[in-house]
């Protein structure tokens, strides 16, 4: 992957994307490819903010991982949010109400699915 591909793929709707992508790192092969030895989502109930216009993990993809983690017993409620892949970056006070929404707060700024 190079310096564009992250620009276009995780930052395309943030302000100051380019400089982001000066911040990233390498990311492990082994913890891309290693199996995973737990997963807390399956003992405690969540919640999944899916994001409408991720170029990384398009909401077909996201919607097959939650579903599948839902056939293996997870309890995990969705929303989605007109964003690309990081939202926390592009719309930073509607992933603040939705935290807060899901920790018990009140708050919105995103819709049910």
């Amino acid at each position: 992957m190079t310096a564009s591909d992250a620009l276009v793929l995780f930052f395309h709707d943030v302000v100051d994307g380019a400089e982001w992508v000066k911040l990233l790192k390498p990311h492990s092969w082994a913890t891309q490819n290693a199996p995973a030895t737990g997963a807390a989502y399956m003992n405690v109930p969540s919640a999944y903010l899916l994001t409408e216009e991720d170029r990384a993990t398009p909401v077909p993809v996201q919607q097959v991982l939650v579903e599948r983690a839902r056939r293996r017993g997870a309890q995990i409620e969705t929303e989605t949010i007109k964003t690309g892949h990081t939202p926390w970056l592009a719309m930073p006070d509607q992933v603040v109400a939705y935290i807060k929404k899901h920790a018990g707060e009140s708050g919105g700024g995103t819709s049910s699915s």
